[in-house]
């Protein structure tokens, strides 16, 4: 067995492995998005890509670092055996000098396995959810001095104290420029409906728009406001809002395991659960 850093020649053999990867579920790990030769060229090419390499010279095992937060994100470990697995594991993290994040499938007992073993400890689970175009729609009665506003027709530090307050690990955008805010809601794939009530801003939601179709990026109220049906009101009209473009076919939403009023909300709506992804983290060691 022999570890070392991807050649532009292994791209067939990643490929094959990413090939198995989808073909099972519980196999899932964070990896390359591409899936011809060329593209994942550009992917893998870079001296934190590994590889572990059998005794016949093929390919069996792949993992990567990435810049990620104040870290970096591991793409794999993808292998077809669990020795070669905790290998290029172990391999690859003695290349990390921050801390390391790290994704897979909540039933990928092996990698999980192998993530634990190393150090790393389980931040959050987090759910997907799909729903399929409804046949008709209906929308809910909105009670007295309850409106929707699209974006720009609240404050830039309105939607920054929503943004704020709602979530408590929500922070990627808490150094949002005014400028970047507006730049960002101009998009036409991006759709903002902010919820108010008397005028006060309680709740809002974020959907994005890719061909056939559309994610619920962002959800939430405001905590003051909550247990008063808003939440519910802010999904009914994202799902409305998603199907009113004729093109879109299914309607994407996630829930971490803490939010156990939007997984209910979800499953009430007719939403269903595609798979379950649990996240890891490692703090800097000197040695893996």
């Amino acid at each position: 067995m022999l570890i070392r850093q991807v050649k532009p020649t292994d791209t067939t053999d990643i490929l094959a492995l990413l090939d198995w990867m989808d073909a099972s579920p519980h196999r899932e790990v964070f990896s390359p998005e591409a899936r011809t030769p060329e593209d994942l060229s550009w992917e893998v090419g870079h001296e934190q890509a590994l590889v572990v390499e059998d005794q016949a010279g093929s390919v069996r095992a792949y993992a990567s670092l990435t810049p990620y937060k104040d870290g970096f994100l591991l793409e794999g470990p993808l292998g077809d055996s669990t020795d070669y697995t905790r290998s290029i594991l172990r391999a690859v993290l003695k290349k990390a000098h921050k801390p390391v994040y790290a994704f897979c499938a909540c039933m990928n007992q092996e990698v999980r396995g192998a993530l634990e073993g190393l150090g790393f400890g389980a931040l959050h689970c987090t759910d997907f959810y799909s729903l399929s175009r409804p046949q008709k729609q209906r929308l809910p009665f909105l009670p007295e001095g309850v409106k929707f506003m699209p974006a720009f027709r609240i404050g830039f530090q309105d939607y920054l104290e929503l943004y704020r307050s709602s979530e408590d690990v929500w922070s990627e955008r808490l150094s949002w420029t005014e400028e970047k805010y507006r730049k960002h809601f101009a998009q036409e794939h991006v759709e903002l409906m902010v919820l108010c009530k008397d005028q006060t801003p309680v709740g809002f939601a974020e959907l994005e728009f890719d061909e056939d179709q559309a994610t619920l990026a962002y959800w939430a109220v405001h905590p003051a406001f909550r247990g008063q049906g808003y939440g519910k009101l802010l999904l009914q009209y994202s799902i409305h809002d998603a199907f009113l473009k004729p093109h879109v076919m299914c309607l994407k939403a996630r829930a971490h395991d803490h939010e156990a009023s939007a997984r209910h909300l979800y499953e009430a709506l007719g939403f269903k659960l595609d798979r379950s992804v649990m996240a890891y983290l490692r703090e800097h060691h000197e040695e893996a």
